[in-house]
């Protein structure tokens, strides 16, 4: 049901053409049987603070456990996703999507994903802020029987996304509001609950509501369903869904957002900013269904649209979704402040520490990484879950590491120069660094003599390290 409602299960009941008392009786029962998750009022949280879809390059090892410590972590996250595409695809490494709102004058989005990144130990991050909304709103049920190609009349109006001042009243009711409904407050007048819970009356709440509602913050009356596990005889309401990319012209974002958009079978669609990675792509959006084919008939129907129309496709990919955790966004700036407190608190997630840097107390270097690895300004290197050496180095082995590791590991013992350093105990012969690769030559870790590498130089490619017996 669109927008606030005084009485939101009347206005269902007039929809479906149910008695009230029978529609609250049927959502109960839904949601105790798990197919209904919750039931609240939804915001337009565009309006109320800054805003990104979120892409992360997370190492392999590390992708499921990122996935619960943004989940378990960080109530400004709201969706999680595990997605994955044709590797020859640009950005393919990047696994991890989610959301991200930071409320409006509690610092920056960048600050945001910085503080997550050290603490799930990303090794990269893309912001795709949104600038402009073509199509939001789940539904699945009334799409389940859409035929590819069925669109609305019109191309999709664009939403901008810029945010608005509320007063503190305002803040309080937005949210009340939003928080899903108890089974206890599933009644004929549940604002009146909500109201006397913050002292004011059922008036003064819903005119205040209201208010918000004229100023575009208030989104849908909705039910949220348990929609890819299945709790019922009839299976999942949906199964597959694919994020899709589209690149066009410079210029055009407007035209195709519209034209992408108006096709019902989008749940989401956006123009959105910072798609270099990803081949430059601007319009993605979302398409779900219980069949891969049918997702993908869809999206072959939305191609040949855009070219009936006259919009040239540069680039176009599809982002399969895997797993998924679908929550709302807190939007709070006075939860955003505490969250910064609770989250020095938060647990990291550990480094793997190489064997080759953990060869027993005699090694100063393995001492070295056990002792400062945690430390704020190494830890984004130092969690880059590198891959183990060959453990008996009977032959070549080659191993790609990040630079920043590479630079990290020198830091730990860059208390003198570099070309002072020998570290004794280990069976290194020599480290070089010739045209971007860095040779190690024995079975320990660093020996490193004169010039090997330069920490006043940013080095931004990867290197390849040789190891050999």
């Amino acid at each position: 049901v669109k927008g606030f409602r005084r009485l939101p299960f009347h206005a269902i009941a007039e929809q479906c053409g149910h008695p009230v008392p029978l529609v609250i009786e049927r959502l109960k029962a839904m949601m105790e049987a798990g197919v209904v998750r919750r039931v609240r009022q939804t915001l337009l949280a565009t309006k109320l603070a800054q805003g990104a879809l979120v892409a992360w390059r997370v190492p392999e090892e590390r992708l499921e456990a990122a996935f619960d410590w943004m989940k378990a972590h960080d109530p400004f996250t709201g969706h999680v996703v595990l997605r994955n595409t044709d590797s020859a695809n640009p950005g393919a490494d990047y696994r991890l999507w989610t959301t991200i709102k930071v409320p409006v004058g509690c610092g920056t989005l960048e600050g945001h994903c910085d503080i997550l990144k050290r603490h799930v130990g990303a090794d990269d991050y893309v912001l795709l802020p949104a600038r402009g909304v073509f199509a939001l709103g789940v539904g699945h049920m009334r799409r389940r029987n859409l035929q590819p190609g069925d669109k609305t009349p019109e191309p999709a109006p664009m939403q901008e996304t810029k945010t608005v001042s509320l007063s503190g009243l305002e803040w309080k009711v937005l949210l009340s509001v939003k928080e899903q409904l108890k089974p206890e407050e599933m009644v004929e007048d549940p604002w009146s609950l909500r109201a006397a819970q913050m002292g004011l009356s059922t008036e003064e709440y819903c005119r205040t509501a209201e208010e918000l509602d004229r100023k575009q913050v208030i989104g849908r009356f909705a039910t949220f369903l348990e929609h890819v596990r299945a709790k019922t005889e009839d299976g999942p309401v949906t199964k597959y869904n694919g994020l899709f990319h589209w690149t066009v012209p410079a210029g055009m974002e407007i035209r195709a957002g519209s034209e992408c958009g108006r096709h019902i079978c989008m749940t989401h669609c956006y123009w959105r900013t910072g798609g270099d990675v990803f081949g430059g792509a601007q319009i993605m959006g979302v398409v779900h269904g219980l069949e891969r084919d049918s997702v993908m008939e869809h999206k072959a129907a939305i191609d040949r649209h855009l070219d009936a129309k006259g919009i040239p496709v540069l680039h176009t990919a599809v982002f399969w979704g895997e797993r998924s955790e679908i929550k709302p966004s807190e939007i709070s700036p006075e939860v955003y402040e505490k969250w910064l407190e609770d989250v020095k608190a938060a647990p990291t997630l550990p480094c793997h520490i190489p064997s080759f840097l953990s060869s027993g107390p005699a090694c100063p270097v393995a001492n070295l990484f056990h002792e400062r690895h945690s430390l704020p300004h190494l830890h984004s290197g130092m969690v880059a879950m590198l891959p183990q050496p060959c453990g008996a180095c009977a032959m070549k082995t080659h191993h790609l590491y990040s630079t920043a590791m590479i630079l990290a590991a020198a830091a730990m013992i860059s208390a003198q120069p570099l070309s002072a350093q020998t570290i004794s105990g280990t069976q290194t012969k020599a480290v070089n660094m010739t045209e971007g690769k860095l040779t190690v030559t024995g079975t320990g870790f660093l020996n490193v003599e004169k010039n090997a590498v330069n920490l006043n130089k940013e080095i931004q490619s990867l290197l390849e390290i040789e190891i050999l017996e």
